[in-house]
């Protein structure tokens, strides 16, 4: 049976926290859990100026305010979308990917 005392004394065994390893491991976390914070936040732009574009009227004024507000908001979303799509193993992203796009549909 394993304890809390005999996983952390392999864990020390096996990734020392001075080993290249655990410094990699880390720095992908680290830039994961950034990257994730920066999708949150730019997922929650995109839906309010959505949000927004619907109260606009109809034609001109809201094709413009999709041009000038709601596809920056896109591309601030896309950025650490499309870098965490380099991250993530395939079988646990939950989007298609721009290959699934082009030559699975």
């Amino acid at each position: 049976p394993w304890s809390a005392n005999s996983i952390s004394t392999w864990r020390f065994f096996f990734v020392s926290t001075k080993s290249p390893e655990h410094s990699a491991s880390n720095s992908c976390c680290t830039l994961t859990s950034a990257l994730l914070s920066e999708t949150k936040v730019a997922l929650a732009k995109l839906q309010d100026v959505t949000a927004e574009a619907a109260e606009k009227e109809e034609g001109k004024e809201r094709a413009e305010y999709f041009k000038d507000t709601v596809k920056p908001a896109m591309d601030e979303l896309r950025s650490p979308v499309d870098k965490l799509e380099m991250l993530v193993d395939k079988d646990l992203w939950p989007m298609p990917s721009y290959g699934d796009l082009i030559f699975e549909v």
